[in-house]
């Protein structure tokens, strides 16, 4: 894949999401925001021929062990995490969840296969933010993620 390639791809998802067209900055990064709190960085990786989303969910404010031992388990098997890895980011402090995709050469096949993949991951980004505010029991099957991966709002 070539960062051209990379950009028909993203420009669908613009489309999708029907806001103005995405394109990559000197860093290879697109920076958008949902649902006005969720900060997403798309970046196209030249060193691995991929792109890398990451979604900054929401503060980790409480350490409880009760809430990582839910992220923790979530996170096993990618269970629910839409593929990605969660994680919390050292230096902001956010729970962050990413995905490297990997993209061939059939940039249509791609655009749709990625929509599919972003829409998921926000489903999955928008569990955890739930699940931290307080709005979202944890749960113990992968099905409740399918109820939230609704449409995307920019």
């Amino acid at each position: 894949m070539s960062k051209e390639h990379a950009g028909i791809i993203v420009k669908h998802l613009s489309t999708v999401l029907e806001c103005k067209e995405f394109s990559f900055d000197d860093q290879n990064n697109i920076e958008l925001t949902l649902d006005d709190d969720m900060g997403v960085i798309i970046h196209y990786s030249e060193e691995a021929n991929a792109l890398v989303v990451n979604m900054l969910i929401a503060p980790l404010l409480n350490e409880d062990s009760d809430i990582l031992y839910e992220i923790l388990c979530g996170n096993y098997m990618w269970g629910f995490t839409a593929g990605g890895n969660i994680g919390i980011d050292r230096e902001s402090g956010l729970l962050s969840l990413h995905r490297l995709i990997e993209i061939s050469d059939n940039a249509s096949e791609e655009a749709s296969m990625f929509e599919e993949v972003f829409v998921a991951l926000v489903g999955a980004a928008r569990y955890w933010r739930n699940y931290l505010e307080g709005v979202q029991e944890p749960s113990t099957s992968s099905d409740s993620l399918e109820s939230i991966a609704n449409m995307v709002r920019i």
